[in-house]
């Protein structure tokens, strides 16, 4: 039993924990030619124990609901506050309302407890790694959006005796809690969860790039409130700024997004202590100055919540949990769900999870989600980087065809609208 089939059929998110914990050195991360990150097997060594197939967050024997509700929701408590930092410098710099960096600055303020796992663009680099902060100094670097493919639970792993706090997508968390229940004598005190939308291959950062090198790139942030908006921004070593609206961003996210995360449940982050996202559906004062929302999913996440409010790190105001859930989208995110899942299932392809049967697929199949996966199934088996550039590309106009189509809807249901509006007057 090992995690082969997990790879071949593009179900392997690249969360590198199944490297972390092969005691046979028979796991190695690794680059497919499309960029995505994937775990690559060395058959030889393998003894097929089956402890990364325990630890995955995408193997098919993971049972996580008899209920939509455990399903889509798990652990989302009523306890759902829009909260932001108290210090107006990681309220501006970082995403949304600063609240985890803010967080983060308590525990490094007041709790000396050890290190935070968080994930940066890093210039040498030119690409975003994972990494251990210590200071307010190294929180605030880090602080911002990654949609990167990253082996974020190998460095959590790895360096797991002095971890005390790490910031976690839904699969990462899942990846995280499997270890944690199998070695129970480490621990990470705090699990900080992000709402998640998906991670892309490596590549999706060559879209940014196109002026300039990597190596000549001083920062990179993919929503940059600092410039207004929360556009992409690149910074280059001579002080020259580039900025890219989030039009860019969403168009190039369906063109290198992750087949996995197509197929994922785990948007509101079941295995967090404290759950984060954009105020999305939450009425605010003000968008500009930028607020988190935070749900509280366990009595850890809780008693931090309200010491660093205590503190004057962050500040906060309650709203329903249900704003929440309908900000996120999560009745359509329900229908794309089934959709993914009708087309694993016709295509014969792993799923990974166990789904009951007792679930209500009452949906209608959309064809342009369809499309998307098998674009994306194809993209990965590719070797040719010739082929890929060009499916690429195909994909890309396919993208545009679809919004103009849209545009064209929206325009013609407006002027009915107004129409029908004008009859209605007269006929009174």
């Amino acid at each position: 039993m090992n995690i082969s089939k997990i790879v071949s059929e593009a179900m392997c998110i690249g969360c590198g924990t199944c490297e972390a914990v092969c005691k046979y050195n028979a796991v190695l991360m690794d680059y497919k030619a499309d960029g995505s990150l994937y775990a690559k097997l060395n058959q030889d060594r393998c003894t097929n124990c089956g402890m990364c197939l325990k630890c995955c967050p995408s193997s098919p024997q993971r049972n996580i609901g008899q209920t939509e509700e455990e399903f889509f929701y798990a652990n989302l408590t009523n306890k759902a506050y829009l909260a932001w930092a108290v210090d107006e410098g990681f309220r501006a710099q970082a995403q949304s309302g600063g609240t985890i960096s803010a967080i983060l600055a308590y525990l490094a303020d007041n709790e000396n407890s050890g290190k935070y796992a968080l994930c940066r663009y890093s210039r040498d680099k030119g690409m975003f790694e994972s990494f251990l902060a210590q200071t307010k100094e190294d929180i605030l670097d880090a602080s911002g959006s990654n949609y990167i493919q990253l082996p974020h639970c190998k460095t959590i792993i790895e360096n797991a005796e002095d971890i005390s706090a790490a910031v976690l997508l839904g699969c990462q968390a899942e990846a995280l809690d499997n270890y944690l229940k199998i070695n129970k004598n480490v621990s990470i005190k705090y699990r900080l969860g992000l709402i998640c939308v998906g991670v892309c291959k490596k590549t999706l950062l060559e879209e940014y790039f196109p002026e300039f090198k990597k190596d000549n790139v001083e920062s990179f942030r993919f929503k940059d409130k600092r410039f207004g908006g929360g556009d992409t921004v690149v910074k280059t070593v001579n002080g020259t700024v580039y900025m890219f609206d989030n039009a860019k961003r969403k168009r190039a996210f369906k063109s290198y997004k992750c087949l996995r995360c197509m197929a994922c449940n785990l948007k509101l982050n079941n295995k967090s202590d404290i759950l984060f996202g954009d105020p999305w559906g939450v009425p605010v004062d003000d968008v500009n100055k930028g607020y988190t929302v935070a749900v509280l999913q366990t009595d850890a996440g809780e008693e931090l919540f309200f010491a660093a409010k205590e503190a004057g790190y962050i500040d906060y105001k309650q709203i329903s949990v249900n704003d929440v859930k309908n900000g996120q989208y999560m009745i359509q995110y329900r229908k794309n769900f089934f959709n993914v899942h009708h087309y694993l299932k016709s295509k014969k392809m792993l799923i990974p999870y166990t789904i009951p049967e007792t679930f209500r697929c009452d949906f209608e199949m959309d064809r342009t989600i369809c499309e998307d996966l098998q674009y994306a199934q194809e993209l990965y088996n590719l070797d040719d980087q010739e082929k890929i550039t060009k499916k690429i590309a195909a994909h890309k106009r396919t993208i545009l065809r679809r919004e103009q189509k849209s545009k064209r809807k929206y325009f013609f249901k407006r002027i009915y609208g107004k129409f029908g509006r004008i009859i209605n007057k007269i006929k009174e």
